[in-house]
């Protein structure tokens, strides 16, 4: 996986090695995502110590707490990165944006076809102190409100909102 895929969505013009670099040591949203890449790749190849060291300066540097085995897509942003949790089984999409205080991760032990965590699908965004509780499926397009718990499925393109979340909204409608 290329850090340029990464990278776009907080740089505009020119994708290199130094626009990288200065986006690196600027912006924590993408140098949590690069060091999560590292960790999940030593995590892979079962380095697990070097894995843990890079979630331990995950946390130390950014503020955010990222599972190495955790599935992250290509483009996720993280615009404003404090706070953010996210478990180990979760999966997040391609192009989707986590806001500060979100937390993606299980619900004591809830089991649905195999699933503990919620599972995102592409260009999800999840509004600042969203708690995604549990084995949800968030669809595709989806947005989650700030400070909404969702505890349910949100089919693609839907907006949901409040404690427990419901659905306002679906495109198309």
């Amino acid at each position: 996986m290329s850090y340029k895929k990464d990278l776009k969505p907080y740089v505009k013009g020119e994708l290199n090695f130094v626009t990288a670099l200065v986006a690196f040591i600027r912006i924590s949203g993408f140098r949590a995502i690069i060091l999560f890449r590292m960790s999940n790749r030593n995590y892979t190849r079962g380095n697990y110590i070097r894995a843990a060291m890079l979630t331990r300066l995950i946390r130390f540097t950014c503020n955010i707490d990222i599972e190495a085995t955790a599935q992250i897509g290509c483009g996720t942003r993280m615009p404003h990165p404090f706070s953010i949790i996210i478990g180990g089984n979760a999966k997040i999409g391609d192009n989707c944006t986590i806001m500060q205080c979100v937390t993606i991760g299980g619900n004591q032990g809830k089991i649905k076809d195999g699933i503990t965590q919620p599972q995102i699908g592409d260009g999800v965004f999840l509004g600042p102190g969203a708690k995604l509780l549990g084995p949800v499926m968030i669809g595709d397009n989806a947005k989650i409100g700030a400070n909404s718990v969702v505890i349910k499925d949100v089919p693609p393109g839907a907006l949901a909102v409040g404690v427990p979340a419901i659905i306002k909204q679906r495109v198309g409608r």
